[in-house]
């Protein structure tokens, strides 16, 4: 129950993400026909698209990871001959992207206060509070700590039926003898 919930606020995430850079490319082309055509510059529109881009990024983190679309060096991971090296990796992986996510949602936590309490702006064309812009970095990060948990749970479980079937095969090996 708890899983398909999660799941669910994942593609959230990723289904917001895709709206806004599809918002990102409109808006962008209604700036450069606002500029060329109508000698119109719209010049606020940057800093907009600069600050969806963070939505995007983080809103989006760990449904990328859910469906294993980051970047991943294959090709040197399946020459390696023996599959406990290779889950032994996987794991290592998974608790590197954990602990990432976790350090980052610290921090990020952190920030989100100081800028709360200390009434930060971000001043540019548009007066943004500055927590506004740390907020997608919170959920993403938490979202993401949660899903290399779960990742890492998955791989672990992996490990202890690779290993089971590994056992089984050597007894019936045995056995045949």
């Amino acid at each position: 129950m708890l899983n398909k919930a999660f799941d669910r606020v994942l593609i959230a995430g990723a289904l917001i993400s895709a709206l806004l850079l599809f918002f990102d490319a409109v808006l962008t082309t209604i700036a450069v026909l606002s500029r060329y055509l109508f000698n119109k510059p719209m010049g606020w529109y940057v800093e907009l698209v600069e600050y969806s881009l963070i939505f995007v990024t983080f809103l989006s983190t760990a449904w990328l990871l859910q469906n294993k679309g980051h970047v991943k060096i294959e090709l040197v991971v399946k020459r390696i001959p023996k599959a406990s090296l290779r889950m032994a990796i996987r794991l290592f992986v998974n608790i590197v992207i954990m602990c990432v996510a976790v350090v980052l949602t610290t921090y990020s936590i952190i920030a989100m206060r100081h800028m709360i309490v200390g009434h930060v702006v971000a001043t540019k064309i548009l007066s943004i509070p500055r927590w506004i812009l740390v907020t997608p970095v919170v959920v993403g990060s938490t979202l993401l700590s949660i899903e290399g948990l779960r990742e890492l749970v998955s791989t672990m479980q992996q490990y202890r039926i690779d290993e089971e079937n590994a056992r089984a095969q050597d007894t019936v090996e045995m056995d045949g003898l």
